[in-house]
């Protein structure tokens, strides 16, 4: 008989390991669906800047039904600072992971970014700012629906809220809230929490109130979301617009590269983003810039939205560009800046006793702020030579966003002391429960999250099945 595992969450990394794991376990998912209120209107912030909507679902595939990430890797020199293992490590399985989600091969995808290099560098951009590929497929993943998990593994439906432990370093069972408010209890012999940066470590709080072991102390701190801004505007001599949402060809449909210029400065990773912009004059500079795309996304049936759409004439460029590759002739561009947030532990999430809401605590300290003003100052040196004039927003620091790709909150670490899991996802002390999603994620530099969750996730199922293989599974 094959031992049952238990994946809390549908989300990205959930349904990809689900679907590693078919031959060798009896896969069982949970899944809370959207019950009122809604998970995403849970998450309350406490501190400024970080009051932004939180970029979570629940229901079969999580996120994955608003997900339209760039794919993008970390970069070597984030693994080797702040990761327990090189990057060489993780390369079969982004190599894996791009395949999965991109309809065409990692190879492939870093020739599609060097053809984009090389036109950059001819149209005069520094080679030392072109270090990062973003590939953006056009088409969303649903995850559930894409691996056909409905018909594959078997669902329970409801909120998990308690891990129980059998007291000698197993979860024992969970408890899960359904519908009609009955708690039920389902066992396991192995679980993954796979309900995001957000609600994993919610999970792992409660735990540690009846097991206070030391990996459990570091769950829900070092929260960490990349903090994004317009920051100004930028008129050039070089008609960089036509590069921008450079079109490739895929086997699953037609996608985009990006190359941010991006650097290391003072500690961080940094990039910036020159935006076509058709609406403005420098002449009468701004002062603010605010994109509505994300909006329509996450709430692509809400009216309001398009009519926003109409004041934004920018967004609108951006759409028939990414979608149709129609690109306007322009001299203008804003900057939008995406960074690396160091992991700090006083930036967290946590649940109040008897209170359902989330809280989040998202800070940059002025310290951090003048780092990234100074970065802004080089970046702009470096591309003076294809600068005419530019405008910087005086007040940019106050309209700094997080950016939804929430980790940090259960991180692999090389010992309990520093973090909640091992490299394999092991929660340190226990010997059946894992993590598999963000909150895992030690650090990311600048990069979206989303390829690196499900490389992880196809690692685990391979280390799971392996294990149960051999029946080597560590106690």
């Amino acid at each position: 008989m094959k031992p049952r595992i238990v994946i809390i969450g549908t989300g990205l990394g959930g349904c990809y390991l689900a679907s590693g794991l078919l031959d060798y376990f009896e896969v069982v998912m949970i899944e809370m669906l959207e019950a009122k209120p809604l998970l995403r209107d849970r998450i309350k912030d406490v501190a400024l800047p970080a009051v932004t909507y939180p970029h979570v679902e629940s229901g079969y595939g999580g996120t994955t039904k608003a997900w339209h990430n760039a794919l993008m890797e970390i970069d070597e020199s984030v693994f080797a600072d702040k990761w327990p293992f090189l990057k060489n490590t993780m390369v079969p399985f982004y190599d894996l992971a791009y395949s999965a989600l991109s309809g065409t091969t990692r190879q492939k995808i870093n020739q599609f970014a060097q053809n984009l290099r090389n036109k950059l560098e001819i149209m005069g951009f520094s080679k030392s700012l072109l270090n990062q590929n973003m590939f953006i497929p056009k088409n969303r993943i649903n995850a559930w629906k894409k691996l056909d998990l409905k018909n594959k593994v078997k669902t329970i439906e409801g909120e998990v809220t308690e891990l129980i432990h059998d007291g000698v370093g197993r979860i024992d069972k969970i408890k899960i809230c359904r519908k009609n408010d009955d708690d039920v209890l389902v066992d396991g012999d192995y679980f993954v929490l796979s309900s995001g940066g957000l609600g994993s470590p919610i999970l792992l709080q409660k735990l540690f109130k009846s097991l206070p072991i030391d990996s459990l102390k570091n769950a829900g701190c070092h929260y960490e979301d990349h903090p994004i801004a317009f920051v100004g505007e930028v008129q050039l001599n070089k008609p960089l617009y036509k590069l921008w949402d450079f079109p490739v060809k895929t086997s699953s449909g037609n996608a985009n590269i990006r190359l941010p210029f991006s650097f290391f400065w003072e500690g961080i990773n940094v990039s910036f983003q020159l935006r076509p912009a058709h609406h403005f004059r420098l002449s009468k500079p701004r002062e603010k810039v605010v994109s509505i795309i994300s909006e329509l996304r996450n709430f692509p049936f809400n009216p309001l939205n398009y009519l926003k759409l109409l004041k934004h004439v920018d967004d609108i460029f951006e759409i028939l560009s990414f979608k149709f590759g129609l690109r306007i002739p322009t001299r203008n561009y804003t900057i939008l800046m995406v960074a690396e947030q160091p992991p700090a532990p006083y930036c967290a999430v946590w649940k109040e006793e008897g209170d359902n809401n989330i809280y989040r605590r998202w800070e940059l300290d002025d310290v951090y702020v003048k780092v990234l003003n100074n970065a802004l100052t080089k970046f702009l040196d470096t591309i003076s030579p294809v600068i005419k004039k530019y405008n910087l927003f005086s007040n940019w620091p106050t309209q700094v966003y997080s950016s939804s790709h929430h980790s940090g909150t259960a991180r692999i670490s090389k010992d309990e002391k520093n973090g909640v899991c091992d490299e394999n996802g092991q929660v340190y002390g226990l010997s059946n429960l894992f993590i598999c999603d963000g909150s895992m994620i030690p650090s990311s530099g600048f990069v979206n999250t989303g390829l690196t969750i499900v490389a992880l996730a196809i690692r685990m199922a391979k280390f799971l099945s392996l294990q149960v293989k051999s029946s080597k599974i560590k106690g």
